[in-house]
Parts: C-alpha cells; structure tokens; sequence
C-alpha cells in the first residue's frame, strides 16, 4: 500500500517535467489565453488629433466674441446708438401723400390694350376723354368711332389766325388743343374754335385715344400758284391697315386717311417744335421767314389817322379797304385743291 506522501510527490515531479519538455508552447499559450480574457480597445482615427487643432481656435474666437458682447450690453448699458434726424413738416407731408395717393397713370381707355391714356396732363386727359366718349358709337370699330370724331373736329367754328398769332414753341399743340377745349363743351362733344392748326393739334391726340399711337400734328407750309408760303397744319399717322396717312383739316371730311404717297412733298416748318420725329421719317424742315415790317397796332393806327385830314381820311380808308378786298381774294385759306369727286378719290397738287 503506497502512503499519500509518495503520491504528492509525484504529482510535484510530473509538472515540471511537463513545462520542461516544451516551454515555448507553454509560453504561446498563456499569452493568447490571456488576450482573450483582457478587454478589447478601440483605436482612434488618425484625422481625430488634427480636426481638434482646427476646431478648437475657431470655437475660442467665437466664444470671445459672444462674451465681449454679453459683457458690453451687461457693463454699458448708458452707450445708446445715434438716432437719426426726424423727419421736416413738408417731408412728412410728401409721405403721407406718396403713401395716401397712387401715382396718377391717365384716364381708362377702353380703345388700347393698356386701359390708359395720358398724354401727361390730368385736365387735359379728362377733356379728349370725355371729348371722344361723348362722340363714340356703341357697336363701332375704333377707326369708325375716330373718323366721328374728326368730323365733328374740322365742323368746328373756323376762325382764321392773322399772322402775328401763329403758333409757336415747343408745346404748340398742346396749347392749341387747351384754347379749343376752352371754347366748347368737351362733355357734350362739342367743340371750340379754331383752324388747321387747333384741328390737327385735337385730331392728333383723339387719334391716339382711340389706339392710333404715333399721330402727330405738324405744322407744315404750303406754297399757292404763286409762289407764295403760307402756314398750315397736318396730322402724320398709321392707319389700321398699317399704311402711313395724313388727316389733312384744310379738305374738310374728305382730308380723313390719305395716303401719304399720294403727296409729293411736304415741307415741316420749324416753330421752336421737337423735330427729332419728322427727321427720322425723312420729312424736309424748313423755317418760314419772318416779315420785314410788324404789323401795326390798332393804337398806331388810330393816332396816325387823327393827324389827318377828313378827306385825307376817307381816302385812306378807301385805299384799306380795297387793300383788304384784295387780300381776301387772294388769301390762302380759299386756294382750289383740285379735288374732283368723280375722279376716284385722286388728289393732285397740295402745294405743301
């Protein structure tokens, strides 16, 4: 029987035969053992370290700038911004009218797309509106409604101009068109008084109400069998069928749309108007002449007459008045167009 010493002693003996035979292997093996119990770690990124250095200086300059501005509104509050200038009694008064008023864009047309016309005078809008609105035809065209118009302008009262009250300046249409306006009744289509050229300064802007937008009143100067020139008046436009035409006030309702081929030359004469539009259509601009000696006043007339005798007197006045049977006879505004009706329409020798 063996005793449990002998035993223990060779349990002691085996083991450190077993490490001897193969230590390595012994090694190895407690190395990986122990690799699994321990605990896993993670490795960073590379990039972490210099996406830090990048960040941190740009969140350091920001939070340095939120605690300068808590700090300023905290510790100053006495430092208050410099308020601006109120505004002026007359500036406050524009503003309010800016913001109470629309700006003023014309009257309602119910003959152009734009359901407006203005030519750049309220007063004088309303009066070719009411003007042409009060000759209009329910159920007409714009051009048939246009042509009413017109003839109701050169039936107008005909009052002749002398030549000390020619027109003149820029703006001589539209002062015309004011004077004829003021003579009539524009509510009832009525019209004023007037000649060739309140006629041609009407017709022009009632065309334009009725859509035809590039009519233009001209003066223009005619020339008689004579040799003569005198003033008139024209009106430049397109008609509807696209075709460049003239209203011509001195023919009367026979002056409505002529073609302009059908004139051989018409000389623009220059009053101090915009020419710019007549050139560029390659009409020829001429300035009339002005007459050697004015024409003398009624006062001149009356002290130079009391200076002489009755029969001095009477003789002069037979002399005046067949002076001024003459010139009557011969004046301009009674010179013969040529025009026959059954000629088909053909006009021949304007003289413009």
């Amino acid at each position: 029987m063996r005793s449990p010493r002998w035993e223990v002693s060779n349990r002691m003996a085996a083991a450190p035969k077993d490490r001897a035979s193969n230590p390595k292997a012994h090694g190895k093996a407690a190395r990986e053992e122990q690799k699994k119990r321990a605990p896993k770690k993670t490795r960073a990124p590379r990039n972490t370290a210099l996406l830090v250095r990048r960040v941190l200086p740009v969140l350091s300059v920001i939070l340095a700038f939120v605690g300068m501005v808590i700090l300023y509104r905290n510790v100053f509050p006495w430092i208050a911004a410099v308020p601006e200038p109120e505004p002026t009694a007359e500036e406050q008064a524009v503003a309010e009218d800016a913001s109470a008023e629309p700006s003023y864009k014309g009257v309602e047309d119910p003959w152009v797309e734009s359901g407006l016309f203005t030519m750049g005078n309220a007063e004088l809008d309303a009066q070719i509106k009411a003007f042409c609105d009060a000759l209009s035809v329910e159920g007409s065209t714009a051009a048939q409604n246009a042509q009413f118009v017109y003839d109701s302008i050169i039936w107008s009262s005909y009052e002749e101009r002398t030549a000390d009250q020619k027109p003149a300046g820029r703006d001589w249409d539209v002062a015309l068109m004011r004077n004829y306006f003021s003579t009539g009744n524009p509510e009832l289509g009525e019209g004023g008084t007037g000649d060739a050229y309140e006629f041609a300064a009407v017709t022009a802007y009632c065309l334009r109400y009725f859509g035809f937008e590039d009519a233009i009143a001209i003066p223009v100067l005619k020339t008689d069998d004579n040799g003569n020139e005198t003033g008139s008046a024209l009106v430049l436009v397109t008609n509807s069928d696209g075709e460049r035409c003239v209203c011509d006030p001195t023919l009367s309702v026979d002056g409505w749309m002529i073609g302009l081929d059908r004139y051989d030359t018409i000389v623009v004469e220059e009053i101090g108007q915009d020419l710019s539009t007549v050139e560029s259509l390659g009409f020829k601009t001429k300035q009339s002449e002005q007459p050697s000696q004015q024409p003398e006043t009624v006062e001149q007339q009356s002290v130079e007459s009391s200076e002489l005798g009755t029969d001095e007197q009477e003789e002069q006045g037979q002399e005046e008045q067949d002076y001024q049977q003459t010139d009557y006879q011969e004046s301009d505004s009674y010179v013969d167009y040529s025009y026959d009706s059954s000629d088909t329409g053909e006009y021949s020798d304007y003289g413009y």
